[in-house]
Formats: structure tokens, sequence, C-alpha cells
């Protein structure tokens, strides 16, 4: 004699039938590829970017920090820490050193931003003199010659009078102009901000505690 299933289990079977059915992944179904929350994604801080150490298009940069570079020829030097270039395009620009100050040669250097350089005649005298000695080193290692003009997103683009606010780096030197002028002592750090400005910071103190350039200043001295 056939036995009729009692309704309960038949009830079970189709529950674990739903269950089972209910797992299967569909045909052609896959995981997720949406980014998580916080992971890199093109274009953002956390995407694979030129390191530390590198110009934008992958040269070595031995003052360290990040910038983007174009070649350019350095046309005219006006002071020891400003100059005319002009790029290949046709372009031209006046570019401020970033990050250094030399005297002025024209009119006169406030001795208090020179420490160690005391705020009388003999003082500004020696700042005067050397102000012309910057602006002759410059034009000797610059005017005619080919570089990069690097500007730095630390800091401003332009300063107050419109000028490109950049390093310049002598083809075929690691370091930038901007720093050889704090190493031989022709320039003090400029208080601003910019990426480079622990290494800056680094060759000035180094050039004043060895007195070099317009750091040797002694009371009496007269610049030879």
């Amino acid at each position: 004699m056939r036995t009729t299933p009692p309704a309960t289990a038949v009830f079970v079977l189709l529950a674990l039938l739903v269950l089972t059915a209910g797992c299967t992944t569909a045909p052609g179904a896959g995981p997720s590829t949406a980014p998580e929350t916080g992971a890199a994604t093109a274009g953002s801080d956390d995407a694979s970017t030129t390191g530390e150490g590198t110009t934008g298009d992958g040269v070595a940069d031995a003052d360290g920090g990040t910038a983007e570079g174009r070649t350019a020829t350095v046309a005219r030097v006006i002071d020891g820490n400003t100059a005319a270039v002009a790029f290949a395009d046709g372009e031209r620009e006046t570019v401020r050193l970033l990050g250094v100050d030399t005297p002025e040669i024209r009119g006169t250097t406030d001795p208090t931003e020179f420490e160690g350089v005391p705020d009388i005649e003999a003082g500004r005298e020696w700042l005067d003199e050397w102000g012309r000695r910057a602006s002759a080193f410059a034009r000797k290692e610059l005017e005619g010659r080919q570089v990069t003009v690097a500007v730095d997103e630390a800091a401003d683009r332009r300063d107050r009078y419109g000028r490109l606010l950049a390093y310049l780096t002598v083809e075929g030197e690691s370091d930038s102009f901007n720093r050889q002028l704090l190493d031989e002592g022709y320039a003090r750090l400029y208080e601003s901000r910019f990426a480079r400005r622990g290494a800056f910071a680094r060759s000035e103190a180094r050039a004043r505690a060895e007195g070099i350039g317009l750091w040797g200043y002694r009371r009496g001295d007269v610049p030879q």
C-alpha cells in the first residue's frame, strides 16, 4: 500500500530547494570591481607620482622636491636673483629665483636681513659689494646658457611684480643655480614657502658657519 508523504515533509523539501537556488551565482557574474574607499585612483594624491628628488620629467635633482620643468635660454641677467629667459616657442619670462635673495644692486640692502652683517655704513658697503659680485657671478654662469625652468607647486607661481618664481638649473648640472648661490655665499635663504626649503636652509647654514662669501664679514673688513 502506497503511503502519501506527510505535508510537513513536502514543505521542508521545497524550502531546501529554494535556499539552494538562492546561493547559486548567475552565469557570467563576478565580484564587484568598484574601488574601495581610500584606494588610489588616477589623478589622486595616492596615485603614482614623480618621487622626491626628481624633476617632473624624471631627471635627477639634487635639491630635492618635485617640480615640472621647461627648457629655456637665459637671454639676460638682471641681477643676482633675477633673469630674463626665452623658451623655444618664443615665450619670454622674467624669472625671480625661488627661495633665495641676493643683496641689491639698485638701492640699498637692509643689513638686518643678513644676520651677522651690522647695520652700519661699513655693513651696507659690504652688502653693496656682494650684490655686485652676485650679479657678476650670475652673468658668468647663466647668460646664454640653456637651463631648465621649474616652478614649485608648493610655492606661489608669481611674485607681486608678476615675475615667474622658479628654479633655474643649468644644463648638465644636478643642483639648481638657486642653491648654488647659497652654497657659495652670494645669497640668503628667502623667507617663503617652497618644497626645497630644507635643502636650501642647510646650504645657507653651511655657508654661514664657514664664513663663505657675504657671510665672511668681520668688523673693519673691506671687500677686496
